[in-house]
């Protein structure tokens, strides 16, 4: 499996995400400086190096934001990948310096890791005061699942359209024996690709 993320900068930029003159594929980028509260706490923590991987290792890996959902977006891909979360951090566990503070977020995760063989997602719950478009609909990006299997890839696009909305079928496509697109029931938009064998060819 690749899990890789799909992004329409034209998208991100008009939603404030990329600086025109400055886009960054790191990172939240902040028009107005809003404080990102998991920042202090894992800085702090430093995230442990994943396992088999050297420190000179490059990953990159989508970071995705919910609004309270981000224990159960988790477990549900978890579930539908074949994954396991290796990482579920609450704000109740947030040093007490950490200005965040109220009965709603203290189940709220500030940071939430799933692996998935030797890929990964990121994960965590936001609120407008420090992501002001948490609670727009997701655009500009979709998460990207690619395979050689056929039947890997049906059971993947199944499984996250339930409870979701369906998009471009899946199905044959002229670079793809199975390629199809969704939005699952957190809101997160995904694409699932079958990676063609060199002597594939599209149906006439």
């Amino acid at each position: 499996m690749l899990i890789s993320t799909y992004h329409d900068a034209a998208n991100l930029e008009r939603a404030g995400h990329i600086e025109a003159a400055n886009p960054t594929i790191s990172g939240r980028y902040s028009p107005d400086s809003r404080y990102d509260p998991r920042a202090t706490a894992i800085d702090r923590r430093h995230l442990q190096p994943l396992s088999g991987m050297e420190d000179t290792t490059m990953k990159i890996v989508t970071s995705l934001s919910f609004q309270g959902q981000c224990r159960k977006a988790f477990e549900f891909y978890a579930d539908a990948l074949g994954g396991k979360i290796t990482a579920a951090m609450p704000y109740s566990d947030a040093p007490p310096d950490m200005p965040v503070s109220g009965e709603k977020y203290k189940d709220w995760l500030m940071h939430c890791w799933l692996e998935v063989g030797d890929q990964a997602l990121m994960g965590a719950d936001m609120d407008t005061q420090w992501a002001p478009n948490v609670d727009k609909p997701k655009n500009g990006f979709d998460v990207t699942l690619h395979t050689t299997d056929m039947d890997e890839a049906r059971r993947w696009y199944d499984r996250l359209s339930e409870g979701g909305k369906p998009g471009m079928p899946f199905g044959e496509t002229f670079w793809s024996p199975g390629f199809g697109t969704l939005t699952d029931r957190f809101g997160i938009p995904w694409m699932v690709n079958v990676i063609p064998t060199g002597d594939w060819k599209p149906a006439a």
